[in-house]
């Protein structure tokens, strides 16, 4: 993704999505930060999609241990439904996102 703003570190980055077309995948990684790194929906997430398998060769969310609730299911299906309709750009957001430094 090619953005005229460089950002410095994921909580600008994350704060700067906050009101744009990728609101929700923002709003998964927040609440997320709530979690456990293995537990954390946004992980499964990237497994949902393909992105885990696809960049570390392996998921990464714990599926058969970690059960989420009704609200991180929410959050995964907000962004697995913007995922449907923009996936090079989700996929553009989560690897920017992914070079950033907390």
């Amino acid at each position: 993704m090619t953005t005229e703003t460089k950002h410095k570190d994921i909580w600008e980055f994350l704060e700067f999505h906050n009101d744009t077309k990728f609101q929700d995948l923002a709003e998964l990684v927040n609440w997320s930060m709530n979690f456990d790194h293995k537990d954390s929906p946004y992980l499964a997430f990237l497994d949902l999609i393909g992105y885990s398998q696809d960049n570390y060769g392996d998921t990464m969310y714990q599926w058969k241990t970690n059960r989420m609730g009704y609200l991180e299911l929410d959050y995964v299906a907000d962004a697995l439904k913007l995922y449907t309709s923009d996936p090079s750009g989700v996929i553009d957001w989560i690897t920017e996102l992914e070079g950033l430094e907390a």
